[in-house]
């Protein structure tokens, strides 16, 4: 499980998006991160459930 989790950046970088981006996805309950210490952390799988998602609600280009 611990290989599975990623920090802020990481989660930047996957994503291509910015820390506020980041922050405003948790804010919306789209991502749950949790801390460890003063750390924010990802699970892997919360990252596959959000693109799904976003996925899904994309209205296909026509």
């Amino acid at each position: 499980m611990l290989k599975n989790l990623l920090t802020l950046k990481d989660v930047m970088t996957r994503l291509q998006l910015s820390r506020a981006t980041i922050y405003r996805l948790i804010e919306q309950g789209e991502l749950h991160p949790f801390k460890i210490g003063h750390s924010l952390r990802f699970e892997e799988q919360d990252l596959t459930t959000l693109i799904a998602r976003m996925k899904e609600s994309t209205p296909p280009s026509h």
